[in-house]
């Protein structure tokens, strides 16, 4: 769906999902108010003699806090799985290696690959995999008659693919080293990432006019919705956003669910991470806050409630129950409340970030205060 370009606001994939659709509303939704510490007075005693006066001079500047040590990531873990394919998948050791030989296999431009010899594990292995977001370059793919193997045909030659695999392992190394320091808490590797994301990509109108053209079945091809072209082109669309985020979280490991949800009005759905904080699930929406063209990242739609993030914005409810393999997703926790008349933010990798709110303050918030 389009973004709205009104106001000051800047601001799916399993393959069935839909487009983008941005209302907004500029009212601020949060005020912040710092916790202040009164430090008390030292104790005095009464002096035997008169001290000599001196003059305590005043500090010139306020002292910079110092930064904290960048990460060294070299590889990208090429096996991670999104937690609900996780809470469903086989405990057994041969499903699991099956898992990490046929991601291997794909990488590898291999036409088959051999999986287990249960067949029901292997449709769950072949689902799980199927999220990669290095499987954009398998055409089609098939389970063989035995049911034991995974026979694939590929969209690109094995050196094309190859490159293009590389590019995301790259692309990734380059971002987690950028964005993430060793001391930061999830809280702040989330808002890093997401506004790393926010401010690389804008948002692919283009896409969104041809896809109107074309019929639903049509609109999401794998190939436009890949992370590589979102990479490759600075530009995406709602899906783009949340899948580029939810690898990013994985390889942190940071739990991301993946939402989608109809809009209440027009026939367009939209698609938003959930991200789970401290024990507690946020939803977040990169899209929403994303700059669209004008360098800015908010945080107007960063930690939501269920409220907040359907009805207040004219979506359909979601309903997230993963049975006991997961177990139900509430958002209800109102932390990120205050940060919702933020207009712009930037990472100081200190334990604050800078925040320039709707009404065009600016100062400095100290994330750490809200770690449990």
């Amino acid at each position: 769906m389009k973004k709205n370009r009104i106001g000051r606001l800047v601001p799916v994939l399993a393959l069935s999902v839909l487009l983008t659709a941005c209302n907004e509303n500029n009212e601020p939704r949060g005020t912040y108010e710092p916790e202040i510490t009164e430090v008390p007075a030292a104790p005095t005693a009464e002096p035997t003699e008169a001290p000599t006066p001196t003059e305590i001079p005043k500090p010139t500047a306020t002292p910079t806090p110092v930064q904290d040590q960048k990460i060294s990531v070299a590889e990208i873990d090429h096996y991670v799985m999104s937690p609900v394919r996780e809470a469903y998948f086989p405990e057994d050791e041969a499903s699991r290696q099956a898992y990490c030989d046929l991601i291997d296999g794909i990488m590898a431009h291999k036409s088959v690959v051999r999986l287990t010899d249960d067949w029901d594990h292997n449709l769950i292995i072949w689902g799980a995999v199927s999220e990669s977001p290095y499987y954009f370059i398998v055409d089609k793919d098939r389970l063989s008659d035995d049911h034991k193997s995974l026979e694939l045909t590929y969209r690109y030659d094995a050196e094309e693919s190859a490159e293009m695999l590389h590019f995301i392992d790259e692309s990734y190394v380059e971002i987690l080293n950028e964005c993430i320091t060793e001391n930061m808490s999830d809280l702040e590797k989330v808002l890093s990432i997401y506004h790393y994301f926010g401010e690389r990509i804008s948002y692919d109108y283009e896409w969104y006019e041809n896809a109107q053209a074309t019929e639903a079945d049509e609109r999401f091809k794998v190939p436009d919705i890949a992370v590589y072209d979102a990479l490759k082109s600075n530009e995406g669309v709602c899906h783009s956003y949340t899948y580029l985020c939810q690898f990013a979280f994985q390889q942190l490991g940071i739990e991301c669910l993946r939402v989608t949800a109809d809009m209440a009005e027009g026939d367009e759905s939209h698609m938003w991470p959930i991200v789970k904080i401290d024990g507690m699930f946020y939803n977040i929406d990169p899209t929403w806050d994303s700059h669209d063209g004008n360098d800015t990242v908010g945080l107007q739609y960063f930690g939501m409630t269920y409220e907040e993030a359907t009805a207040d914005r004219g979506i359909l409810g979601y309903d997230i129950s993963i049975d006991m393999a997961y177990g139900d997703v509430i958002c209800e926790d109102e932390r990120f409340a205050s940060l919702h008349d933020v207009y712009d933010y930037h990472m100081n990798y200190d334990g604050t970030i800078t925040v320039v709110r709707t009404d065009g303050s600016e100062e400095i918030v100290n994330v750490r205060e809200w770690e449990e």
